[in-house]
């Protein structure tokens, strides 16, 4: 029976742009749409990084967790593109929008592979998950809508969010100095993290500001 290896040709962002760099290597070519089984565990770092959106407490309603951590992920090849081996993006790490403060260690461990014996000698990798989100620069990533949520303390449930100034009016559709003449009639009780750039419509100053208008 052919042997299969796992490998790891690398880090990643977390994003959903950059493919992680595992490939599954085979002594025979692996064929398109073979199934392959493999256990995910977080050895050090962040522990949601599969994640589809946002933060616990601020997930779309139609949006879905998908959080790996400790469980294992079953999948097909995408295709036989190498001489001895297949590349497979099913370890492409969405974007989470959470400023972390760190980078994240996961381990990946090949349980089987069909058709294929599995190389016990090669078969677990580390992987190395970069983190990306800034509280303090949220429109660094346009993907994330000038938007980053942090918890606090480690509590999934206490988060607070970095955002802009732009992003805010843009999302009212309004200029600075309405949102700052306006407030003291709309209620904006956002809990906003301590290096925000945006802090609120009380923190809104509009001298020589070129957000504001007349």
């Amino acid at each position: 029976m052919p042997t299969v290896s796992l490998y790891n040709t690398g880090g990643s962002y977390e994003n959903l742009e950059s493919e992680s760099g595992i490939e599954l290597r085979g002594s025979t070519i692996i064929p398109s749409g073979t199934e392959a089984r493999v256990l995910v565990s977080t050895v050090s770092g962040y522990q949601h990084y599969f994640r589809n959106h946002g933060v616990q407490t601020y997930l779309a309603m139609d949006s879905t967790l998908s959080d790996f951590n400790g469980n294992v992920i079953t999948f097909r090849t995408d295709s036989a593109d190498m001489n001895f081996g297949i590349d497979t993006n099913v370890f492409t790490w969405p974007d989470d929008r959470i400023d972390s403060g760190g980078d994240t260690t996961i381990e990946l461990t090949l349980l089987s592979v069909a058709g294929f014996r599995v190389d016990q000698n090669n078969a677990t990798v580390t992987f190395q998950i970069f983190e990306d989100d800034t509280c303090s620069n949220p429109g660094e990533h346009t993907r994330n809508g000038n938007l980053v949520y942090q918890f606090r303390n480690g509590n999934f449930n206490d988060s607070c969010v970095c955002t802009t100034l732009a992003a805010v009016m843009a999302a009212y559709g309004e200029s600075a100095t309405y949102l700052k003449s306006s407030s003291n009639w709309r209620d904006d009780s956002t809990d906003y993290c301590a290096d925000s750039p945006y802090q609120g419509l009380s923190s809104i100053d509009c001298t020589g500001n070129p957000l504001c208008t007349d």
